[in-house]
């Protein structure tokens, strides 16, 4: 945390222009989003001449990347080390998010933001087998929980799991045994697209172009008249079926979302016979197959654009807990106690968040096997051992 502090207190203490300029930025980030800033509305809050955003940073990115570079690398360190969240500080947290997570598909970020990731993991203390998984663990759960707080509050409920990943002995995957591999029971097959099964040509078009130009460009630059343009169509055409962008957007995320649960459905049924922690394997496997990519990218936007955008929250959230019936069902026929349902549920939605966060910054969260992970994780929830079952 020392690290993190000493760079935070230097932050804070610099009342340059620059340094008002750059504390302005993320304090904008945290409140408007970070597609959403100005900088009339930067100029405004850090009472500064236009000239100082323009000849300093070049433009409203370019102060959020001088702002990760000075704060980005501890913060980052912090996030897959602290034992809890108390040695977290919350200091412009929601808007370090946000720019980790928006680096991908906006190269003035990922200039600064990708280095200092592949840094922070090269140089990570290394103490044992468990060592590397503990720590994309942290860093995913605590993504995961930023995502999905605005959207699920109740999110909250799976703060202990953090303590409980914090927990791991270095040796805790060798103490399972695991034996062959989760990754072809993970394996999915060809994946239809949800929008094939729309009757009517331009609905269909305009759902399948929205999805690609949110999961490429985010979700504030997926205007009507982009949209139809990469649908070829005239922006005439989305309006006897939309009434406006937010309907397009929100009837094509909860059609993708839905069609998502039927997939982990589908995985379930293959894996029946196995424990329940090598099914939730599976299933976090099979998100990051190459065909989910572009759904978690395209998700990914929904939860960054949420972060500041109560209304899209409370849209996400209605799509989330219309499928909580039909992945309820599927988490049942693992022989989950039923106590524990709505909490499995629950960190389904969550974790699928951090799962995608992570692996878009380039961690190697697709070469873990998850399953001792999960096996720690249901001893968690559940105060029993699951040696017997880890043995497959």
């Amino acid at each position: 945390m020392e690290g993190f502090q000493k760079a935070l207190t230097a932050f804070d203490s610099d009342h340059s222009p620059q340094g008002r300029v750059l504390r302005a930025g993320l304090n904008l980030v945290d409140t408007a989003g970070v597609d959403r800033v100005t900088v009339a509305a930067i100029l405004d809050e850090a009472k500064v001449a236009r000239g100082t955003v323009y000849a300093h940073f070049g433009d409203v990115f370019g102060v959020f990347a001088t702002a990760w570079s000075k704060l980005g690398a501890p913060w980052l360190k912090l996030m897959m080390t602290a034992p809890d969240d108390a040695s977290m500080p919350s200091n412009y947290r929601s808007a370090l998010v946000q720019i980790l997570c928006a680096a991908r598909r906006a190269p003035v970020l990922n200039e600064v933001v990708r280095p200092d990731v592949e840094q922070v993991w090269s140089t990570l203390e290394r103490t044992g087998s468990g060592s590397e998984i503990r720590a994309i663990w942290l860093l995913l759960m605590r993504l995961a929980n930023d995502l999905s707080m605005p959207i699920l509050p109740e999110a909250v409920m799976l703060n202990p799991l953090l303590s409980s990943v914090s927990a791991m002995p270095d040796d805790y995957v060798d103490r399972y045994q695991m034996q062959g591999s989760i990754s072809d029971l993970a394996q999915l097959p060809p994946v239809v697209s949800p929008f094939e099964a729309e009757s009517d040509d331009i609905t269909r078009r305009l759902m399948k172009a929205a999805v690609e130009v949110v999961s490429s460009s985010g979700l504030a630059s997926a205007s009507m008249l982009r949209v139809c343009r990469s649908a070829r169509l005239t922006p005439g055409a989305a309006t006897p079926r939309f009434k406006d962008l937010s309907a397009l957007h929100d009837y094509a995320f909860s059609v993708s979302l839905a069609d998502v649960v039927r997939q982990n459905s589908a995985v379930v049924a293959r894996t029946k016979e196995l424990p329940i922690s090598d099914q939730a394997a599976a299933i976090s496997a099979s998100s990051l197959a190459p065909q989910r990519s572009q759904w978690r990218r395209y998700r990914q936007e929904f939860h960054i654009a949420s972060m500041a955008n109560p209304e899209l929250a409370a849209t996400m959230r209605a799509a989330f807990t219309s499928t909580d019936t039909a992945s309820s069902a599927a988490i049942r026929e693992t022989g989950a106690p039923e106590s524990l349902i709505s909490l499995m549920v629950l960190f389904t939605h969550v974790t699928a968040a951090g799962v995608g966060a992570v692996d878009d910054i380039g961690l190697p969260l697709a070469q873990i096997d998850y399953r001792p992970v999960l096996h720690w994780l249901l001893e968690s929830m559940t105060g029993e051992p699951t040696y017997g079952d880890a043995q497959n």
